[in-house]
C-alpha cells in the first residue's frame, strides 16, 4: 500500500490494497474520525467531477483518465488511513510506522532516487518513519532524541530547510514533555498549539539566519538570498505557486474540477499571479509542470480546492484539524511520540507548500491512521512511551 505500486492504468496499490482489505478495517475505522472524513472525501470527489462537467468548455477540456487518477489520489488518503487503523489493532503502532516506511522505500527503489537531492525528495520521510517508529515501538525516548538530531543534521547538510526546522521542533517538543512531566505542569491544548506554532516559526527563522549568513554553504546562501530579494521572504520566493493559486481561485472560487486540462487563459491568469511575487514565469516550468498535464499549484489545500472546489478545501482543512487536534491532546498529556510530532508538522507544511501527489498522500494517510486513536490506544503497554530521563 505504502509503495504506490502501479497495477492497471491509474489504479495503484495505495487504492487497491485498502479496498481489498475493506471488510477487515471498515468497521473499526468508521468509529473514528476516518469514517466521517471518508464521507467528506467522497463528497469532494463527487463535487469535483460535477464541477469539471461545467468547466470543460472551449479550449479547457476534461480528461477522463486524469479525473480517475486524481479521484483515486484523494480517496487513497482515507483508504490508507483506514488500513493503518486496522493494522494498529494487530501490531504496535510504532512497528506499523516502520512497515509503512519500508513500503515507501520499496516504492522509491522502483522509481530510482532523485539525482538532485535524494535525501530531501526521497529518503527523509521513510527514514524518519523507520527510525522514529522503532523508537516508538520500543517505548524509548533517548533513541528518539538521537534520531532527531541525526535527521536534523542530515537535512541541514542536504539543503532541506523545512525538514531541518521540523526535526528541531520535534526535539524541542520532546524536551518540553520531559520538563512538563518533571515539573508536574499541566498545559491546555490551545496553549500547546500556539506554543508549537511559535516554536516552528522561531526554528525556521533561526535556520534562515544561518543560511543567509553563509553557515550552511555558499550555494544555499546564494539561492536563498535571490528568493529573499525577489519576494521578500524565503517562503514566497521559494513557492511562487502561491501567487498562481490566489489568482486562479479569484477567477473561479468554485474550483475547476477533477481531470481538467487548463486553457491558455488559465495559464495566463496563473502567470500573472506568480509575476505579482516578482517571479519570472516564462521559463517553461509553468507550462510543463504546473499545467502540462492538469492543474498543479504545489499545495495540498490549493490542489484540493482547484480540483474539488470548496468541498475539497473543507476536506483538506478537516484533515489538518483532526491531526493537529490529536497531537495537541497527546502533548497535553505528555505522551506524544516524536514521530507523531514530525508527521503532524509535515502535514501542516504539505497543506500549504507541497503538491497533492504520492508523498503528500502517504504522509496524510499514515499520520491520520496513527493519530485517530487516543493515547491509551488498545491499552497495550508497548504503545506507551517511558518518560524521558535526562542526566
Amino acid at each position: 500500500m505504502a509503495a504506490f505500486l502501479p497495477l492497471a492504468g491509474p489504479v495503484s496499490s495505495a487504492a487497491a490494497v485498502p479496498l481489498l482489505l475493506s471488510p477487515l478495517w471498515l468497521r473499526r475505522a468508521r468509529r473514528t474520525a476516518v469514517g466521517w472524513l471518508a464521507t467528506l472525501a467522497c463528497l469532494a470527489v463527487g463535487g469535483g467531477l460535477i464541477t469539471a462537467e461545467f468547466m470543460s468548455t472551449g479550449a479547457r477540456i476534461s480528461s477522463t483518465s486524469l479525473a480517475v487518477s486524481q479521484s483515486l489520489m484523494v480517496l487513497s488518503i482515507v483508504l490508507g488511513a483506514g488500513t493503518v487503523v486496522w493494522a494498529s489493532h494487530l501490531l504496535n503502532r510504532g512497528w506499523v510506522a516502520v512497515t509503512f516506511g519500508v513500503g515507501m522505500l520499496i516504492g522509491q527503489a522502483r522509481l530510482g532516487l532523485s539525482s538532485d537531492n535524494p535525501w530531501k525528495y526521497d529518503l527523509f520521510i521513510p527514514v524518519t518513519l523507520i527510525l522514529l517508529g522503532t523508537a516508538w515501538a520500543r517505548g524509548a525516548r533517548r533513541p528518539e532524541m538521537v534520531a532527531l538530531l541525526g535527521i536534523a543534521l542530515l537535512s541541514i547538510i542536504n539543503d532541506s530547510r523545512s525538514a531541518a526546522s521540523i526535526a528541531a521542533v520535534g526535539l524541542v517538543a520532546l524536551v518540553w514533555q520531559w520538563a512538563q512531566a518533571h515539573l508536574k505542569v499541566r498545559t491546555g491544548r490551545f496553549r500547546i498549539l500556539v506554543t508549537l506554532g511559535f516554536l516552528g516559526m522561531t526554528m525556521y527563522l533561526l535556520i534562515q539566519t544561518f543560511i543567509l549568513e553563509g553557515y550552511l554553504g555558499a550555494a544555499t546562501q546564494a539561492r536563498s538570498q535571490a528568493q529573499m530579494r525577489a519576494a521578500g521572504s524565503l517562503i514566497l520566493g521559494g513557492r511562487p505557486e502561491l501567487g498562481a493559486t490566489r489568482a486562479l481561485l479569484e477567477a473561479s472560487p468554485w474550483g475547476y474540477g477533477l481531470g481538467i486540462i487548463p486553457d491558455s487563459h488559465d495559464v495566463w491568469i496563473a502567470k500573472t499571479g506568480m509575476s505579482s511575487l516578482n517571479y519570472e514565469p516564462d521559463n517553461g516550468y509553468v507550462e510543463k509542470y504546473m499545467f502540462g498535464g492538469g492543474m498543479e499549484v504545489h499545495s495540498v489545500l490549493g490542489d484540493l480546492w482547484l480540483r474539488c472546489g470548496p468541498l475539497g478545501a473543507a476536506l483538506g482543512l478537516a484533515l489538518v484539524a483532526v491531526i493537529v487536534s490529536r497531537l495537541a491532546t497527546r502533548l497535553a498529556e505528555g505522551e506524544a511520540p516524536a514521530l507523531l510530532v514530525i508527521l503532524t508538522l509535515l502535514v501542516c507544511w504539505d497543506a500549504l507548500f507541497s503538491p497533492l501527489y504520492v508523498t503528500a498522500v502517504q504522509v496524510l494517510a499514515v499520520t491520520l491512521g496513527l493519530s485517530v486513536e487516543g493515547p491509551q490506544f488498545g491499552n497495550k503497554p508497548e504503545n506507551q512511551l517511558r518518560p524521558l530521563s535526562l542526566p
